[in-house]
């Protein structure tokens, strides 16, 4: 039998530490993944820092109307004269992101870049987001793998890549970009609603009671944010209720006692959630019983069931089939003609994107078996509602609620295409080659879409009210340099938002009935618009309080 000594000595040189290599080897393995996975979420954030804030002090030009009321409401929000929490003028807004702007103003200064900066640094920050939503979802099928540690180490390096590409594609998105550059609110809706689908899965999948306490909480905030966030209670209503009933069909033969009591910790958490969902949203709920007008005013606006005839023709069901085919085609067609939201008619997906986006479609209804499909699927169908039931679809902004769950199906695109090239390069090789596709392929397409083909649109300046916005940023110069040198503007310019977001607490002498003779004014200036609305009106701005 030879020396036990020997014996001892040859399992312990060869055996362990054989298996030691190997456990060694696959540590490593997962080590470099990580850090590459790490490395490469740097450079997709960077990416989208890069196309969200570069030039975005000339582009968009001017300032839009909204934008500029936003300002003014940030202004007043800054001087103390009103801090409520729904603003009610201009068809009533959200307080969350004016409140941003008011600090990006009192930090930067009333300037247009101020306004719209807010928006670029929450777009940037939908990114990591995205991220985390991918891997948070598609984790769970890597997680219940029943096969070797190999086999689950690939699995969730696949899914490193699979929420790598979806995130780079909403980085390099034309549709993101473009909207990450204007001072809207709409752009808070998707980086609130993936922090809350990401708690709210992790609280569904671990049942952990401080998840489902942080999905109420920004389930809460999201009611701040943009119209369309008011229909992300019913993601996850119509979420709860599918998987209740499925659970239901399949203990069909049990009694109801039995059939609720896997399901009792649950219905705890989720008490839990949509509690504190009321407890922050109640301010919001108590401007909607005070004002119910001022807080639906716009949703009823442009609603294709109130809207007359003369503006949209056909019945109800006819406009409705009408959008739906228009918000299917904004993906491989024609998108939204509006200058502002879009380069208009492009649609939302390039060639290489939109087969992310067929091919993730097509994994999603395959695999609608996972929970975390149905959800998806959910989420999309109840976010689409704002666009496809409203006028001027595909409109960028009210379907902007879809942008999340479609970074997943470009995931689940990616992952496929991984899948294929994986048969002949390694999966490191395919998950860098679709990432890199993805940033330089899409990403050269959206910045000349963006910076020379649109930049260079003409009216793009009188989309954006850039004769307005000139004589507003005129007028703030001249009583910052010259006080006490009287400058005489018109009426209309002296009243559109971006001159009081300019000029903020400008005092007028008075609203005249006439032009005040050059004569009476030593040293005067004038400033009026080429066509005024009524050229016997105007006022004098004497001094900055």
């Amino acid at each position: 039998m030879g020396n036990p000594f020997q014996l001892f000595y040859h399992d312990f040189k060869h055996r362990p530490v054989s298996a030691n290599r190997r456990r060694i080897d696959r540590i490593l393995s997962a080590e470099k993944y990580v850090t590459t996975g790490r490395i490469l979420l740097l450079l997709v954030i960077l990416y989208a820092a890069f196309f969200r804030f570069f030039e975005i002090d000339r582009l968009p030009p001017g300032l839009f109307y909204d934008e500029a009321f936003n300002g003014v409401d940030a202004r007043r929000v800054i001087e103390g004269i009103a801090r409520p929490v729904f603003f009610h003028g201009n068809n009533g807004r959200e307080a969350l992101f004016i409140y941003l702007q008011s600090i990006a103003v009192l930090l930067l200064g009333f300037k247009a870049f101020a306004l719209r900066i807010v928006a670029a640094f929450v777009g940037v920050l939908t990114i990591p987001a995205v991220f985390v939503l991918i891997r948070t979802l598609l984790s769970e099928k890597s997680a219940s793998a029943n096969s070797g540690n190999q086999h689950l180490t690939e699995q969730k390096n696949l899914v490193l890549w699979t929420a790598l590409i979806g995130a780079a594609c909403i980085a390099i998105s034309y549709w993101h970009v473009s909207v990450s550059r204007l001072g809207f609110r709409a752009i808070l809706l998707p980086l609130v609603s993936t922090i809350d689908v990401v708690y709210f899965w992790r609280a569904w999948r671990q049942q952990r009671r401080n998840d489902y306490l942080w999905a109420g909480v920004w389930l809460g905030m999201a009611f701040y944010t943009y119209t369309s966030a008011r229909l992300l209670p019913f993601v996850l209503f119509g979420f709860i209720a599918v998987e209740f009933l499925i659970v239901f069909i399949k203990q069909r033969r049990r009694t109801w006692r039995d059939r609720l009591t896997p399901l009792r910790q649950q219905i705890g958490g989720l008490t839990l959630t949509f509690g504190v969902m009321l407890l922050i949203a109640a301010p919001f709920f108590y401007e909607v019983i005070q004002h119910p007008y001022l807080v639906n005013a716009r949703t009823q606006d442009v609603s294709i069931f109130t809207v007359p005839e003369r503006y949209f023709p056909g019945a109800p069901l006819e406009r409705l089939t009408h959008n739906i085919g228009l918000v299917i085609r904004s993906f491989y067609d024609v998108g939204d003609i509006n200058p502002r939201h879009n380069l208009p008619g492009r649609p939302v997906n390039d060639v290489f994107m939109a087969i992310l986006f067929t091919l993730g479609s097509v994994m999603m209804v395959f695999r609608i078996q996972q929970a975390q499909m149905r959800l998806i699927m959910i989420w999309l169908g109840v976010m689409i509602l704002p666009t496809v039931l409203s006028v001027e679809a595909p409109h960028s902004l009210r379907a902007l609620g879809i942008l999340s769950p479609i970074a997943v199906l470009y995931g689940l695109g990616g992952d496929a295409l991984i899948k294929v090239l994986n048969r002949r390069i390694s999966l490191g090789q395919s998950g860098m080659l679709m990432v890199f596709t993805v940033l330089l392929v899409s990403g050269s397409i959206t910045f000349h879409d963006y910076f020379n083909r649109w930049a260079q649109l003409p009216g793009l300046g009188y989309a954006f009210d850039l004769q307005q916005q000139l004589a507003a940023e005129e007028t703030a110069r001249i009583l910052e340099q010259t006080p006490e040198t009287p400058l005489v503007i018109s009426r209309q310019l002296y009243l559109t938002p971006q001159m009081r977001f300019a000029i903020g607490a400008a005092t007028p002498d008075d609203l005249r009935n006439d032009v005040i003779p050059a004569a009476l004014l030593e040293n005067g200036k004038f400033l009026f618009e080429e066509f005024p609305d009524d050229p016997n009106q105007a006022v004098i701005l004497l001094w900055m309080m």
